[in-house]
């Protein structure tokens, strides 16, 4: 079921298109359990202009992922260890503004860090093609909803 991650033989649209699914299916669910019983009085406010929250943004954010990335290859982790790590840090980071959204982007961000690895091993092109896709996407859709 997860294994698709773990390859690079397939279409950029097919990967990007099934890591962005397996992303919402178990992040929607988290965050209606976590809205239910918490009721957070704040809540993520993407109040940003369209341009930097869909384009930007997620350009930077995986320009920053990829020294990350190599910095906990370091701690001789697999991948999942080292993504893992990598979804920490950027949940701990989006918490700052707002503690929920850790929960949020924390599922986000371990798929978009396995991402980038499986994808660097062709080029930095297609890594960040790819995790800035995922990420572009899945903006795009939390700014329409």
């Amino acid at each position: 079921m997860f294994r698709f991650l773990f390859h690079t033989n397939q279409s950029n649209f097919l990967y990007i298109t099934k890591a962005y699914s397996l992303h919402m299916a178990f992040t929607v669910p988290l965050l209606m359990v976590v809205f239910f019983l918490l009721k957070p009085d704040e809540t993520p406010n993407i109040s940003s202009p369209f341009l930097f929250v869909v384009f930007i943004g997620p350009a930077i954010e995986t320009l920053i992922m990829a020294p990350i990335l190599k910095l906990l290859f370091f701690c001789n982790l697999r991948i999942v260890g080292t993504a893992t790590l990598s979804a920490l840090i950027w949940a701990g980071f989006h918490s700052v503004f707002v503690p929920i959204w850790g929960l949020g982007v924390f599922i986000h961000f371990f798929v978009l860090s396995i991402s980038y690895i499986t994808w660097r091993k062709q080029s930095f092109k297609a890594a960040f093609l790819v995790t800035f896709s995922i990420h572009a996407l899945n903006n795009a859709v939390a700014m329409y909803i």
